[in-house]
């Protein structure tokens, strides 16, 4: 090998890939973070904090898209959202283009099943319109990954205006 043709002058261009302004993130779903923590750094919109333990829930508000993550096989993440009596629509969808097979379920106050899904919603996302919650109250949802399905998602809880 001959490296004589290697030797001489070289131009290196270093670009700067830290954020400025939220558009330069380039996904709905996250923001340029400022803080000292992370610096011109692209961080998800809306996060819930996530809890060890699989009892506690972490609240969710309706109309809003929630950021969350399933960091291992079998996670289970665990949300908690107030609802009126109405009809409301569940459903996960990708965070940034990401493909997490999720799995959803919704459970009334009183620990009922009102819904289960996998795959119902686009591609490999799960979702469960027209769920009814027949009381004022707080309401679980549960998502796993389908089998050890590992990644992050989004979480939405919409209000579905009946038809008229």
């Amino acid at each position: 090998l001959d490296e004589s043709e290697n030797v001489g002058a070289y131009v290196l261009n270093v670009l700067d890939a830290r954020c400025k302004a939220d558009g330069d993130c380039g996904c709905e779903d996250q923001q340029c973070d400022g803080s000292p923590q992370a610096p011109g750094k692209c961080v998800p919109l809306l996060t819930v904090p996530e809890y060890e333990d699989d009892e506690q829930a972490a609240p969710v508000i309706v109309a809003t898209r929630v950021h969350a993550e399933l960091n291992a096989p079998y996670d289970v993440d665990t949300f908690v959202v107030s609802l009126a009596p109405g009809t409301y629509d569940f459903e996960t969808v990708s965070y940034c283009g990401l493909k997490t097979d999720t799995h959803l379920v919704v459970l009334a106050p009183d620990g009922a099943e009102l819904g289960e899904d996998e795959d119902g919603g686009d591609g490999f996302f799960a979702a469960l319109p027209g769920i009814t919650a027949e009381t004022i109250g707080n309401y679980k949802v549960v998502v796993t990954g389908y089998g050890p399905s590992v990644g992050e998602y989004i979480l939405k809880v919409n209000y579905a205006p009946a038809d008229e």
